[in-house]
């Protein structure tokens, strides 16, 4: 009787490090036991008595899976440094969805669903006009009637057609910044419905903001 209630305790401690996000291999060290066992056990689908239980997701998983599969696309469309990380996520599901979900929990969940789409969180198509990419390229250097300079390079990219206009600045001052825009919708002849900026382009933004 005893080995059967130390099997259970083993079994709730391996699904309890399971969901708080602790790996495979952690929870193997922890607890002393073969990786086999933790994979068997994890998600509750077999018991120490050999029953095979029907996986079910609960609630609070599903939602928080639908939540961060749409995360993950908007994030493939994004600039490096505005896509949204796992702590970001957890945050955005507790205090905009109300879903009680810890950080490490949230982890588990981005890693797994990553692994199972694999490529599907690719950047999507986009329509005509539907954007623009501003990054500015820093410290590129330049000869300028002979002489040698660093420059600032503003560049504008357009993900439907892969266009990408640029112009080179002394610096990155507002000035440079809005003359920029004024020069490429005047190439462009129009204006896009929506623009997405990298760190460098948002400080500025921020800065005249503030």
């Amino acid at each position: 009787m005893a080995d059967k209630w130390e099997k259970w305790e083993k079994y709730g401690k391996i699904r309890a490090l399971h969901l708080s996000g602790v790996s495979d291999r952690d929870i193997a060290k922890a607890l002393k036991v073969g990786r086999e066992t933790v994979k068997k056990y994890r998600d509750g689908a077999t018991t120490p008595d050999n029953r095979v239980c029907a996986r079910r997701k609960a609630p609070l998983r599903e939602a928080a899976e639908s939540e961060i599969k749409r995360m993950l696309t908007e994030n493939a469309s994004l600039p490096r440094k505005q896509r949204l990380s796992a702590k970001d996520m957890c945050e955005i599901l507790v205090s905009e969805h109300g879903i009680a979900i810890s950080e490490p929990y949230t982890r588990l969940l981005v890693r797994e669903i990553r692994d199972a789409h694999g490529d599907e969180f690719i950047p999507l198509l986009h329509e005509i006009g539907d954007s623009v990419q501003v990054d500015w390229l820093e410290d590129v250097t330049a000869f300028l009637d002979g002489i040698k300079m660093l420059v600032q390079v503003l560049v504008f990219a357009l993900p439907y057609c892969g266009a990408v206009w640029s112009f080179v600045y002394p610096d990155k001052t507002m000035l440079c910044f809005l003359h920029g825009h004024v020069m490429f919708f005047s190439w462009l002849k129009g204006v896009v419905g929506r623009a997405t900026y990298d760190y460098a382009a948002e400080m500025i933004i921020g800065h005249a903001c503030g």
